[in-house]
C-alpha cells in the first residue's frame, strides 16, 4: 500500500512571508519577503501578474488538468524557488522584490524567485506551495458605490476555479503519486 502525504502552502502577507520560510526549507523551497512585482508579465494597470500562454505550464496536471485553465493573476505575494519542483506559475527573469506599502515600515524586502506557484514530490507525499493565496479565495468586495469586485475564485476573468480544483485532484490522487511525470 502507498503512503501519501500531501503538503499546502500559500503566503500572502509579510508576517507569514518569515514565519513560513523555516518550514519551506525543510523541503527545498525558498521564499521571498515583501511583493513580488513582475513589470514585464502584468496587466498593465494595477500591477497585477499575469500568467498564461508560457508562462503556465501546459505539462502540469494543475493547468492540464480535467478543467481548463488558460489564463490565471497574482495580486503580489510573494515569490518562489525550489529546484525539485515544477514551476507551475513562472515568472519573468525581471521579477522583482518590493517593500510591502502597509504593515511594519521597517520590514525589508528579501530575496527573489523564479515562480509563483511550485509543484512536485518530497518523500511520499506532494507538496503544492503558492506565494499568493489570493486566488483560492472566492471573495466580493462591496465598493460603497454600489458596485463590486470579485476575487480569485469569483472572478470571471480568470481560471482560478478551475485551478484550485485541478490542484486538489492532483493532491489527492494516488495514480499521480505512483506516477511523478504526471505530476509535472
Amino acid at each position: 500500500m502507498q503512503r501519501a502525504v500531501l503538503y499546502w502552502f500559500l503566503a500572502n502577507i509579510f508576517s507569514f512571508d518569515r514565519a513560513v520560510k523555516p518550514l519551506l526549507r525543510v523541503f527545498g523551497i525558498e521564499t521571498s519577503v515583501g511583493v513580488t512585482v513582475d513589470n514585464i508579465n502584468n496587466d498593465g494597470k494595477d500591477g497585477l501578474i499575469v500568467f498564461e500562454g508560457k508562462r503556465l505550464d501546459s505539462s502540469s496536471a494543475l493547468v492540464a488538468g480535467k478543467r481548463r485553465v488558460d489564463k490565471l493573476v497574482s495580486w503580489g505575494g510573494s515569490a518562489l524557488t525550489g529546484d525539485n519542483y515544477a514551476n507551475v506559475l513562472l515568472l519573468s527573469d525581471q521579477a522583482t522584490n518590493k517593500q510591502r506599502g502597509w504593515g511594519d515600515a521597517t520590514a525589508m524586502p528579501e530575496g527573489r524567485g523564479n515562480a509563483q506557484g511550485l509543484a512536485g514530490h518530497f518523500g511520499d507525499g506532494k507538496i503544492a506551495a503558492f506565494g499568493d493565496s489570493n486566488g483560492f479565495v472566492a471573495m466580493v468586495y462591496d465598493n460603497g458605490d454600489g458596485t463590486e469586485d470579485r476575487v480569485g475564485m469569483n472572478s470571471p476573468a480568470f481560471d482560478w476555479h478551475n485551478f484550485v480544483l485541478n490542484t486538489f485532484d492532483c493532491l489527492s490522487d494516488s495514480a499521480i503519486n505512483s506516477d511523478r511525470t504526471k505530476w509535472r
